[in-house]
């Protein structure tokens, strides 16, 4: 195991850690041992759905169009939009123009 280096700031007498960028990604504090157990898990669950997708279409179908209604209605919702729609003749939210009075007088 080895220790991060630290930078001792002179005014405040604080230490920051300095690290590479490679050491914030996650595979490389891994062994091999790790990533080969990782990349049999990945394999079987692959496996797993292309099994139940062969055995199941009809409810892997189902399973999709409800994933996809749900994420719609999210987006809606973060849109402050009505989660269904209203059509073509939906009120668009438009500003109300501001009215400006002014006096002109003729020269």
């Amino acid at each position: 195991m080895h220790s991060m280096p630290c930078i001792n700031l002179p005014e405040t007498g604080a230490s920051a850690d300095v690290t590479s960028g490679a050491s914030d990604n996650a595979l490389s504090q891994m062994n091999n041992w790790t990533i080969a157990a990782l990349a049999v898990g990945a394999t079987g669950g692959v496996g797993s759905v292309a099994l139940t997708t062969a055995a199941l279409p009809g409810q892997m179908l189902t399973l999709g169009a409800i994933g996809s209604a749900l994420a719609y209605a999210g987006h809606r919702v973060d849109q402050d939009l009505p989660i269904i729609p209203k059509g073509e003749k939906q009120a668009e939210k438009k500003p109300e123009p501001k009215v400006v009075e002014t006096t002109a007088t003729a020269a």
